[in-house]
């Protein structure tokens, strides 16, 4: 036996053990007032998070674009045939751009 099926036999059976304590376990019953309270503060939860958007978009100029957009650099990567290769080979210089570059080549 190879140490990596040992490894991949012992995470199945922890897997098992999991659902069976979790299909024993008891299930907990909602009253109406809990289920009322959650369907509340859910709905007041959404309409923070729709403000907040609201207050986002009026207060920041050009918040639904990029341009002219104070929290979003702008990458000026011009016409060059050598930028473009530097960004086709992931050597930005930006690290995510680069890695996401890099999973492109090697997985197409």
């Amino acid at each position: 036996m190879l140490f990596t099926d040992f490894n991949r036999a012992d995470a199945e059976n922890k897997v098992k053990e999991r659902k069976i304590f979790y299909a024993n376990e008891p299930k907990k019953k909602i009253t109406k007032k809990q289920e009322l309270f959650l369907d509340q503060n859910q709905l007041l939860q959404n309409l923070r998070h729709r403000d907040y958007c609201y207050a986002l978009g009026f207060s920041i100029a050009n918040f639904g674009g990029t341009w002219k957009n104070k929290l979003v650099r702008q990458i000026n990567w011009g016409n060059s045939a050598n930028i473009v290769r530097q960004w086709e080979m992931g050597r930005t210089g930006y690290p995510f751009i680069d890695a996401c570059m890099a999973q492109l080549r090697s997985e197409g």
